[in-house]
């Protein structure tokens, strides 16, 4: 038996967060088998963490490191219940960076036990804690932030940088898979970034294009933005 000699060049994706996005639009022929129809399904829970929040962190993360607002060896503090947590942990584990999480205490153990395994710090804070309150886990994550000097608070909700991932990355690529043949686009919402960001874009180039945001019980149908 010889020897394979390892392969010393560079590796195609140097770190864990190179490999986010690219995920595959698949079609549901299946589900929809209806030859005048096709549905196509992006599959986003193939990134690392196994969700579409990989995107908006890493280009908010991407842009606080260009901007000088989060320096080598930092702090990125966040407000989660899940996704999102995972993402930043992830991120700020490949990259250096100190994670504080805070979140309610409805979150499963096993997503804090997740979060945890990946370097996180959690602060966990009462369900019932009303918006505003010291011990509300979203004010939590300000005051946290408020207190210690050069950490960076991602602020999900309110950062535009979270449509702007999807705008400038997941919307040309999926219309490019679709062979730019895009008639309605499906989506749900947390944040918001997601079919905002993404619906900006596909309704640039198809003005005719439907967004609909499903609800509990019911569809919504997004007014043109």
């Amino acid at each position: 038996m010889t020897d394979t000699p390892l392969n010393t060049g560079t590796p195609r994706y140097p770190s864990v967060i190179d490999v986010v996005g690219g995920t595959p639009l698949v079609r549901l022929a299946k589900l929809f088998p209806q030859p005048h129809i096709t549905v196509l399904a992006k599959l986003e829970f193939l990134n690392p963490t196994g969700s579409i929040k990989d995107r908006s962190l890493r280009h908010i993360i991407a842009d606080a490191e260009r901007s000088g607002r989060l320096t080598p060896g930092g702090m990125i503090v966040e407000n989660t219940s899940g996704n999102s947590g995972a993402a930043i942990a992830m991120i700020a584990a490949a990259r250096g960076y100190r994670a504080v999480l805070t979140m309610p205490d409805k979150v499963s153990s096993e997503k804090q036990s997740v979060l945890k395994a990946l370097g996180a710090e959690i602060v966990v804070c009462p369900t019932g804690a009303a918006p505003g309150a010291p011990d509300h886990y979203v004010q939590r994550a300000r005051d946290i932030a408020a207190s210690i000097p050069g950490s960076f608070m991602i602020n999900q909700y309110d950062n535009l940088k979270n449509a702007e991932a999807h705008y400038l990355g997941t919307a040309p690529e999926s219309w490019e898979q679709a062979g730019g043949r895009i008639d309605c686009f499906v989506a749900s919402g947390s944040t918001g970034g997601t079919v905002s960001g993404i619906g900006r874009y596909l309704k640039e180039r198809n003005p005719e294009l439907h967004i609909l945001l499903p609800g509990p019980g019911r569809l919504h149908l997004l007014p043109v933005f």
